[in-house]
C-alpha cells in the first residue's frame, strides 16, 4: 500500500505557563561502589543461548484501555492557533535503508541505534544486538544473551539502550536482566575502544539497591561531559504481566571516563527522584520515567536536564485516562550524597495532553499508544526540545506533541506543537538537532505511523523555526503487526534517531514497520537539508568538468576530476533553485569520474546539477531539457 504524500496536517501551538520551582522533600541520593565483572570482546564464540520464551513485558492488559472521546474533553483553545505544515521547508531524503537482522518473535520493539564518526553502527531491539560497518556490512548478529554470556548471569536480556560518546569516540550499552527484586539487574557495559567489535568493560548494578522489593524497569540514558545518566522506574514485583504497582523513579549516575578506563572498583550515585507534593489525583504521586536531555549538536555539563510527565494509569470511573496538564523539569548536579542537587519546576499547560487512543492498522486490527511520557529529548543553544505521544482532540488521531522549552536557566517558555495528520495514527517519536548553519532552530523528528488504509511503516519531518516539512515516507509496512491473542498489539516501546556528529547532514533512524503480520525492524540512512541553498551563489570548484549532451532531451553525463577520495552528494535543483532531490550518494575515487543521470521525466527548462563532497569538493552546472 503507498501512501499519498499530499496527507493534510492539523498541529496545534500553545503557549504554556511556567509555575516556581518546586521542593524536593523526597528526593533522596545514595553512594554505591560495582565490581567490574570482567573485560571482555564479546564477539567471541559463546555457548548457546537458552531457549527463553518470548515475554511481554510493560503493561500488556490491553483489552482494559479505553479511548477517550473528543467531544467529552473540554478543550481550552484560548492560547492555541491553528497552523498548516509548510512545503517551504526542505524535506529530508533517504539515502540508503536495509532490515535490521532480527527475528519478529517479540514485541512491543525497543528499536535502538548508535553511529560513531567512523561510520561503525550499532543496532538493538529487545534482546538482540547488531554490528555494521561503514559500508553497511553486518559484522555481528547476536542475542544479548550471548553479548553478556561470560557474565553468567542467567536469565533473558532486554531492553538495550546504546549510545555513542563523540567526545570520547567511545559506544556505551545499557540492558537489564530479571523481572523480580532478587534476579533484577542493569547491566552496563563500555567499549575500551572505538571498535565496537573490541573489547568492553562490564559491571552490573542490583536493581533493588535499597532493598525495598522492587525491580527497575524502562531504563533510558544520555550522557554529558562527565557522566553517564541511567534514568529507571521502579515496580513491586509481579504476580503477571497484567498489574503494575509503580514506586517512583531512580536515577544512576556514573563517570563515564571510569567506566571506559575500566576501573575496578566503579562508584555511582543512586538517586530517588519524587516530586514531594500533593495534587488532587492521586494524593501521593511519583514522577512516572524520567527522561534525561541528551546532548544536540555538542554535549554540555557538568549538570544534567530530566523531563517528566504525569503518565501513571489512573483511569477515571468511565476507564479514560483523564487528560493532564503537568510536566516536570528537573536539573541534576553533583555527583555524591554530600553535594547532590536536584532543582525541579512545575510547569503547567493551559491546553491538555492525553493518553491516545488505539490506532487502527487495516483488517481491522489496532495498535496501542499507550505512552504519554517524554519519549525524547535534547539540548543545545538554552533551550531543550522534546517529543511524546498525545492524541489531537480536534481529531482524535494518536499524534506526536513536540515541545520546545526556551531560556532554560530562566523563564522556562514552553510552546508546543502537535504533529497530526487526519488519515495517520503517529507513535513513538524521537528527535535529534540539526545544525543548518544559520543559527536556526532545527531538528529531524521521526516517527512510526499506521491507518486503516496503510500497513505499520515509519516516516520523519524536518522542523525549522515553528515551521514543518512536508512527510517523508522511510518505509512502508507490506502488512498489518498480528502477535498478540488480541485485536490490539503493542505497538512499540521507542525508536532512535542519531546524527552522524562528524558529518551533520547525515542521520541514521532504526524504527519498526510490519511485515508478514510481525514487527520489524528497519534502518535508514537520511540526508538532512542542512540549509536552503540558491545556486545563483555557489561558486565551482576549479577542476575540469564536461556536461553533455546539453541541451538534452534524455540522459545527461558529469564529467569531473576529483583529488581525494570522499563521499559525493548529486543533488538535482530546477529553475527556481529549489532542491528536487538528492538522486545519488556515493563514496567517489580520486582522478575522472562520470555520473549519469536520466531526465527523460522532467519538464521542459532549465535545471542546475550539484554535486557535493564531505570533505569540501563543490561544482554546479546548469542544465537544459529540450
Amino acid at each position: 500500500m503507498k501512501i499519498i504524500q499530499g496527507i493534510s496536517f492539523v498541529f496545534l501551538t500553545i503557549f504554556l505557563a511556567c509555575l516556581p520551582a518546586l521542593g524536593q522533600e523526597k528526593t533522596k541520593s545514595y553512594s554505591f561502589t560495582t565490581k567490574k565483572l570482567l573485560t571482555i570482546s564479546p564477539n567471541k564464540p559463546s555457548e548457546d543461548e537458552p531457549d527463553f520464551a518470548p515475554i511481554l513485558i510493560h503493561n500488556p492488559n490491553l483489552n482494559s484501555i479505553k479511548g477517550i472521546a473528543s467531544e467529552s474533553i473540554e478543550v481550552d483553545t484560548d492560547s492555541s492557533e491553528d497552523r498548516t505544515f509548510s512545503g517551504d521547508t526542505p524535506k529530508v531524503q533517504v539515502i540508503d535503508g536495509f532490515e535490521g537482522p532480527f527475528d519478529g518473535n517479540s514485541v512491543p520493539n525497543d528499536d535502538g541505534i548508535a553511529v560513531s564518526n567512523n561510520g561503525d553502527i550499532m543496532v538493538v531491539r529487545n534482546s538482540r544486538i547488531a554490528i555494521y560497518n561503514s559500508q553497511h556490512e553486518l559484522i555481528s548478529n547476536r542475542s544479548l544473551f550471548q553479548f553478556t554470556s561470560s557474565l553468567q548471569i542467567i536469565g533473558p536480556k532486554y531492553d538495550p539502550r546504546i549510545i555513542y560518546d563523540q567526545d570520547e569516540d567511545r559506544f556505551i550499552l545499557v540492558l537489564l536482566t530479571g523481572y523480580n527484586h532478587t534476579t533484577n539487574e542493569v547491566i552496563v557495559c563500555f567499549s575500551k575502544t572505538n571498535d565496537p567489535s573490541g573489547e568492553w568493560n562490564f559491571y552490573s548494578i542490583k536493581g533493588n539497591l535499597l532493598e525495598d522489593n522492587t525491580w527497575s524497569d524502562y531504563p533510558t540514558i544520555a550522557i554529558n561531559n562527565e557522566n553517564l545518566y541511567i534514568s529507571i522506574t521502579n515496580f513491586a514485583d509481579l504476580e503477571d504481566f497484567s498489574t503494575w504497582d509503580f514506586y517512583g523513579a531512580r536515577i544512576i549516575q556514573i563517570n563515564k571516563q571510569d567506566g571506559y578506563l575500566g576501573e575496578e572498583d566503579l562508584e555511582f550515585g543512586y538517586h530517588v527522584v519524587n516530586p514531594g507534593f500533593d495534587v488532587s489525583i492521586p494524593s501521593e504521586i511519583h514522577y512516572y520515567n524520567v527522561i534525561p536531555v541528551k546532548g544536540g549538536k555538542t554535549q554540555y555539563g557538568p549538570a544534567m536536564y530530566f523531563l517528566s510527565t504525569l503518565d501513571c494509569p489512573f483511569p477515571d470511573i468511565d476507564g479514560n485516562y483523564p487528560p493532564k496538564d503537568t510536566l516536570f523539569l528537573l536539573k541534576v548536579s553533583g555527583n555524591n550524597e554530600d553535594d547532590f542537587l536536584i532543582e525541579s519546576t512545575f510547569i503547567q499547560t493551559p491546553v491538555k495532553y492525553a493518553m491516545p487512543v488505539r490506532t487502527e492498522q487495516p483488517e481491522g486490527l489496532f495498535l496501542q499508544t499507550n505512552y504519554n511520557t517524554i519519549k525524547d529529548a535534547y539540548y543545545e543553544n538554552g533551550i531543550i526540545n522534546f517529543v511524546m505521544n498525545s492524541i489531537d482532540f480536534s481529531n482524535n488521531q494518536a499524534g506526536i506533541l513536540h515541545g520546545k522549552i526556551s531560556d532554560v536557566e530562566g523563564n522556562n517558555d514552553l510552546q508546543v506543537n502537535l504533529i497530526s495528520y487526519d488519515t495517520l495514527g503517529l507513535g513513538y517519536a524521537t528527535i535529534a538537532y540539526i545544525d543548518p548553519g544559520n543559527g536556526s532552530d532545527a531538528a529531524v523528528i521521526c516517527f512510526n505511523y499506521t491507518s486503516p488504509d496503510y500497513f505499520p511503516g515509519n516516516a520523519c519531518v524536518i522542523y525549522e523555526n515553528n515551521s514543518y516539512s512536508d512527510l517523508t515516507i522511510l518505509k512502508e509496512g507490506t502488512s498489518v503487526i498480528n502477535m498478540l491473542d488480541s485485536p490490539t498489539d503493542r505497538w512499540g516501546d521507542y525508536t532512535t534517531v542519531q546524527v552522524k556528529y562528524n558529518e551533520p547532514n547525515i542521520a541514521y533512524f532504526s524504527g519498526s514497520y510490519g511485515q508478514l503480520n510481525q514487527q520489524r525492524t528497519w534502518i535508514s540512512k537520511l540526508l538532512l537539508p542542512l540549509e536552503s541553498l540558491d545556486v545563483k551563489e555557489i561558486k565551482t570548484t576549479k577542476t575540469t568538468v564536461k556536461v553533455y549532451p546539453n541541451p538534452t532531451k534524455e540522459v545527461v553525463h558529469v564529467q569531473f576530476e576529483i583529488d581525494q577520495p570522499q563521499i559525493c552528494y548529486f543533488n538535482l535543483y530546477d529553475g527556481a533553485g529549489k532542491l528536487m532531490q538528492t538522486v545519488y550518494a556515493k563514496k567517489v575515487k580520486p582522478g575522472t569520474n562520470l555520473f549519469s543521470m536520466n531526465l527523460d521525466n522532467l519538464p521542459k527548462g532549465h535545471y542546475t546539477i550539484e554535486v557535493k563532497g564531505d570533505k569540501g569538493f563543490h561544482i554546479v552546472q546548469k542544465v537544459l531539457v529540450d
